[in-house]
């Protein structure tokens, strides 16, 4: 039986992919102006149990954490700067054993993780199922000063001098109602409460563009990264349908972030 200090963790299957590729370099990839050599990257990692069975056959510690190979991928930097949730409450353990660890999230979920099987925890339950629910979560993603990170503009500055493509993460039209309310009751809540889903990602959108506006307005944003489970399915079609999200995204890129549309269907092609 697995003790409950040798479960493997998000940090325990991390690994170093050396990136070296400098920003021109890559938004010309991206962009279709120059493809001299092809990026490779790695993703995500070994899966659970993956890095102790290779060290059982031998594989050295450069290998394991993937030092041992060449990648080419960008040199990225993010903008201290927050687009979806904040606030909340510290995580609290509220069970463990050496199956499963049972914890309250910041926005209130049960969460489940199961040890040996996985590295992130699942919700067994969910904070909104109608308007009412969401009236008392929505400040939590409503515009304020607080998402802006202490000395942004200068760490911006900074990832364009050390030659870092400029990033700032954006929530996902599909994926962040499905944090709220569960993958099964968002889809249904597309039609039987339209209202909500409206609200939600109005709501989402009308922050995002917010705090691009402001951050763009100073440094020029390369790449937006968005988090997507159903990409190249559905996702799309909720994306552009936070309130208008798609054209904003195009008038800032008009505005000066000249890279956002073609480093958004990038962002939405590495998914």
């Amino acid at each position: 039986m697995m003790s409950r200090k040798s479960y493997e963790t998000h940090a325990d299957l991390a690994i170093v992919r050396g990136c070296c590729v400098r920003r021109e370099e890559y938004l010309d990839y991206m962009t279709f102006r120059a493809n001299d050599r092809p990026l490779f990257t790695e993703l995500f990692g070994p899966i659970v149990g993956l890095k102790d069975e290779w060290r059982e056959q031998g594989a050295t510690e450069a290998e394991l954490d993937f030092t041992a190979y060449t990648f080419r991928c960008p040199m990225a930097g993010g903008v201290p700067v927050k687009t979806g949730f904040v606030g909340g409450q510290p995580v609290v353990t509220l069970d463990e054993t050496d199956e499963h660890l049972i914890t309250r999230d910041g926005m209130g979920r049960t969460m489940k993780l199961c040890k040996g099987a996985a590295t992130i925890p699942l919700p067994l339950d969910y904070p909104v199922a109608d308007m009412d629910d969401w009236r008392k979560m929505k400040h939590h993603y409503e515009f304020s000063d607080d998402r802006f990170g202490e000395n942004w503009e200068g760490v911006a500055r900074e990832h364009l001098s050390a030659g870092r493509t400029v990033t700032v993460n954006i929530p996902g039209g599909f994926d962040a109602p499905r944090q709220l309310m569960g993958d099964e009751a968002v889809c249904v809540a597309y039609y039987e409460q339209p209202e909500l889903i409206h609200d939600i990602l109005t709501t989402i959108g009308e922050t995002a563009f917010g705090v691009l506006d402001r951050v763009s307005s100073t440094v020029q944003v390369d790449q937006l990264r968005v988090h997507e489970d159903m990409v190249r399915r559905q996702a799309e079609l909720w994306q552009r349908s936070m309130d208008g999200a798609g054209e904003r995204w195009a008038l800032m890129a008009n505005e000066g972030g000249k890279q956002l549309q073609s480093a958004l269907a990038g962002a939405y092609a590495l998914r």
